[in-house]
């Protein structure tokens, strides 16, 4: 079992773009930051489906891990 460090972070919504649904027909995101950190939402995560295109430029509060190959996984995507 794979275990990974969990980041919490503050930072603005710079991009948001929707990507093909999971298997299972769960909504999927690309997400960037204004910080720079770049990657994609948790297959069949239920937060994906709060997510609002009208967040971009507004503070979020973000939780990822970066898997072994250096994606970042974006588990856990709140406005504030």
């Amino acid at each position: 079992m794979t275990t990974y460090m969990q980041f919490t972070q503050v930072s603005a919504l710079a991009n948001l773009e929707r990507l093909s649904n999971s298997r299972n027909g769960n909504p999927r995101f690309k997400v960037t930051l204004a910080n720079g950190q770049c990657g994609k939402t948790k297959t069949d995560a239920g937060f994906a489906y709060a997510i609002c295109d009208h967040w971009q430029g507004k503070s979020v509060r973000a939780e990822y891990h970066i898997t072994q190959s250096g994606n970042i996984v974006f588990t856990n995507l709140e406005s504030i």
